[in-house]
């Protein structure tokens, strides 16, 4: 059995579609848990509406917060794999049937995903560059060293079994799903279905789009790919010239959005610029912003 769990928050507006691209698939052998994050609309009522045995709503006394409502809806499954369905998202018909073929087939898979689409205020394939069976080990430093092109929540299904290495973490807002993807892949293998099986729905009230490139979220970027993965807490590497590019274009990231918005955090401003010291990019710094700042200098003093 596949547990699709449907993590909702004032979805209103999108969760009838939702299960009802749950509700049509080929693979009937499904249970759809809905956690309801204490909506202030009637999100409820439209989810209790359904007359089908196999949903169950669970309502929460408060707001837990986005990983911990994922957590909950986890924690209620009992399928042997399990589907995090964005309140906002849908399925193609054959979604559940396609993912579970490859889990059966292939026993050492313990993470599948697709190719997705894009509705609501954007259009167009969303395409992985890599498809079919993939080593851990090899997905998870071809993500460290490119992209999350393994997608996101609703793109993916993963094994029961394979909770063992934790669930999604409340620290992370940037990066809360890529952090849980890499550690299931700690422990086998991944495979991408190339063609779309989620509809990924683009619109203002979505929580990704809420998480904006602020220099606090570069920051939590940083720490992410350095702090954890730098320090082999997913996969044991030896240094490398990709590893090192890629924190030269985090900070200097990091660098532009603080100039660019004229930061005024005295503390973050710190923190940055002890980053780039201790990664030895003063001469980078220099080069980039040197200009800027003597020109804010100077037209302080003329000013």
């Amino acid at each position: 059995m596949i547990s699709v769990v449907i993590p909702t928050y004032n979805s209103a507006k999108y969760i009838k579609e939702a299960i009802e691209s749950v509700l049509c698939q080929t693979c009937q052998d499904f249970e759809i848990i809905v956690t309801d994050n204490d909506s202030e609309d009637n999100t409820l009522q439209i989810t209790k509406s359904f007359s089908d045995t196999r949903i169950i709503v669970v309502k929460n006394e408060k707001n837990l917060g986005m990983a911990e409502n994922w957590n909950n809806g986890i924690l209620k499954s009992k399928g042997e794999y399990i589907k995090i369905l964005c309140s906002d998202d849908v399925l193609e018909y054959d979604a559940l049937e396609k993912s579970k073929n490859i889990l059966d087939s292939y026993k050492d898979v313990v993470l599948v995903s697709s190719f997705r689409r894009y509705i609501g205020d954007r259009s167009g394939l969303i395409e992985s560059p890599y498809s079919g069976l993939i080593d851990g080990k090899e997905a998870i430093k071809k993500v460290i060293w490119g992209y999350n092109w393994i997608g996101e929540p609703s793109s993916v299904v993963f094994r029961a079994s394979s909770l063992y290495v934790g669930m999604f973490n409340p620290e992370w807002r940037q990066n809360v799903d890529l952090d849980f993807w890499l550690r299931l892949l700690k422990t086998g293998s991944l495979y991408i279905i190339p063609e779309p099986l989620v509809s990924f729905r683009s619109h203002a009230e979505q929580a990704s789009s809420k998480v904006l490139k602020s220099e606090s979220l570069l920051l939590e970027r940083y720490d992410f790919f350095m702090s954890k993965y730098y320090k082999n807490e997913y996969y044991d590497f030896e240094y490398d010239v990709q590893l090192q590019k890629k924190r030269v274009r985090i900070l200097n990231g990091l660098l532009g959005h603080a100039f660019n918005n004229h930061l005024r955090n005295k503390a973050r401003i710190r923190r940055i610029l002890d980053l780039v010291l201790r990664e030895k990019l003063f001469f980078l710094f220099l080069r980039n912003y040197g200009k800027a700042i003597m020109y804010s200098i100077l037209k302080k003093k003329t000013g």
